[in-house]
């Protein structure tokens, strides 16, 4: 039950266009936009993911590898930044 915990830490970023989906309930740029974001997030954080996997069946995962698992809140703090901002962009060009 303890494990729970580590979802917002290793997949913190993935949560925005879920619950973005779940409560606009329509397709817009701004949906499109958080689209790209989140496949973006999704790749990378399975690219990290599989890199740590491999390591660590490998058994050289060990102290010296810790310091990549500072990676993951720091791909979710930048996707989360970059959600926001596909939030907050204008739709409309300006005149």
């Amino acid at each position: 039950m303890e494990y729970l915990l580590l979802i917002p830490y290793f997949l913190g970023g993935l949560f925005f266009w879920p619950l973005f989906r779940l409560f606009s309930g329509r397709t817009s740029a701004r949906s499109q936009r958080l689209w790209r974001v989140f496949i973006v997030t999704l790749i990378i954080l399975v690219a990290l993911g599989i890199v740590f996997g491999t390591v660590a069946l490998l058994g050289r995962f060990n102290h010296n590898w810790l310091w990549g698992s500072l990676w993951f809140p720091f791909i979710n703090l930048v996707s989360l930044g970059c959600s926001v901002l596909a939030c907050v962009h204008s739709d409309e060009s300006p005149a």
